[in-house]
């Protein structure tokens, strides 16, 4: 046992006191570094279209639709009041997904109601409905917080 463990140091002392193998060693990892991520650089989604379906038309609603624009994840590529316009938006492929803010969202918060925003995605791809998802539900929440805490 002790012999396997002196000629795997030695292996290490070898590849220190040959330059050629140290540098080859040295760049090689940087090279990996500096590469590997550029492979998934084009699986990276960013402003996916959606498009938004706003029943209520009130100042909570505004507010929703602006946080969701600011977000990179997501891009608004219609603001309707119509969900079958929308839903026509999404089999034509040109949204990826629909969130639906109902007529009745502004009272159901005041009365501490279930029910509430809908988010329509699709499936065809799971990195951009995974990119959407968090891109809408981070706006969402926080809008939604910050309306709860004046009541």
């Amino acid at each position: 046992m002790k012999s396997l463990w002196f000629y795997y140091l030695q292996s290490f002392k070898d590849i220190v006191s040959h330059g050629t193998i140290f540098t080859t060693l040295i760049l090689s990892v940087l090279f990996y570094s500096f590469f590997y991520p550029t492979a998934y650089q084009a699986q990276q989604a960013e402003a996916l279209p959606i498009i938004i379906v706003d029943e209520e038309q009130s100042s909570l609603s505004t507010r929703i639709i602006g946080q969701v624009a600011q977000s990179p994840n997501v891009e608004i590529q219609a603001i309707t009041g119509n969900f079958a316009e929308a839903k026509q938006w999404m089999e034509s492929q040109k949204a990826d997904g629909i969130l639906l803010l109902p007529d009745n969202l502004s009272q159901s918060l005041r009365h501490g109601e279930t029910g509430g925003i809908g988010l329509y995605l699709s499936t065809a791809n799971f990195l951009v409905t995974k990119q959407i998802g968090l891109g809408l539900a981070t706006s969402v929440e926080q809008t939604l917080a910050d309306y709860t805490e004046r009541f």
